[in-house]
């Protein structure tokens, strides 16, 4: 994240503690601002509707290691220092219709940008460092986060007992 004289004066630690895109990985992200649409063709069947939403990618935070508000940001112009225009975000605008999903990958400096920013913003409902009282638009999907240390708890891995049991069942009893 560039930091600037008006933006991204995110303190170290913040930065450390928020989750990261690292190459070869994707991050998928569901939008939370679907609508239930009533299927006219069977009664009892729903689909949820996405409409397309275009972001400016600025927001202030609240920094809670320095204690201090901050603003954030992917800017496309900086003039003396100081960003003037920002990047505009828009998940699906490419495709037909969009399924309320997307993904990030850490291949694309320019997604890994964004989802810094993403991360860092009040747009994502399971950054728990968001100050804003508006509803959270998005949800980052396959991990949790602790809440007081934001570090990411992986998933328990599955492990496949079934060979186990199989190679136990074909050793002789008794011998």
């Amino acid at each position: 994240m560039t930091k600037l004289v008006n933006l991204n004066q995110v303190s170290d630690e913040l930065l450390a503690a928020i989750p990261k895109l690292e190459p070869g990985q994707l991050k998928t992200f569901q939008c939370l601002w679907g609508v239930k649409m009533h299927d006219a063709q069977e009664s009892t069947k729903f689909s949820e509707e996405y409409g397309k939403r275009r972001f400016n990618m600025k927001d202030k935070i609240y920094d809670p290691y320095t204690k201090k508000t901050v603003d954030i940001g992917v800017p496309v112009e900086v003039v003396n220092g100081q960003a003037t225009e920002f990047k505009k975000f828009a998940p699906g605008e490419t495709e037909g219709k969009f399924g309320g999903r997307f993904s990030l990958s850490g291949d694309n400096p320019d997604e890994v940008e964004i989802f810094e920013y993403l991360m860092l913003s009040n747009l994502v409902q399971n950054n728990k460092h968001r100050t804003s009282k508006e509803p959270a638009l998005l949800k980052l999907l396959g991990v949790t986060e602790d809440a007081v240390t934001h570090q990411i708890i992986k998933p328990p891995k599955l492990v496949d007992t079934s060979k186990k049991e199989k190679k136990e069942a074909q050793e002789p009893v008794g011998v």
